[in-house]
């Protein structure tokens, strides 16, 4: 978390929910065809404002939008998938 803050200049930035599994979890797993997959969503959030991090495309971070239900709706849509529908991406801040 202290390097999303710092490289995206967020300060109050926090988790919120994310893809992992852990191992604990992989017990309680249900037997499915294919396994889980590797953890890349990451939904993170201000105080005001709620962003998604995707691990898989070089590390992007996406503002998602002001409430949960932006998010939901954004993640329905597969915004953090489809260049033509994408959330705004937050440019790092490199110093």
């Amino acid at each position: 978390m202290r390097y999303l803050r710092c490289v995206y200049s967020l300060p109050d930035l926090e988790p919120v929910f994310d893809s992992l599994t852990w191992p604990d979890e992989i017990a309680e797993y249900p037997c499915a065809n294919p396994p889980p997959l590797t953890p890349w969503l990451f939904l993170l959030a201000t105080c005001n404002k709620f962003y998604v991090y995707v691990y898989e495309y070089e590390g992007t971070g996406m503002l998602a939008g002001d409430t949960l239900t932006e998010v939901i709706e954004g993640m329905r849509q597969e915004r953090y998938f489809h260049g033509d529908n994408f959330w705004p991406v937050v440019e790092p801040v490199l110093d």
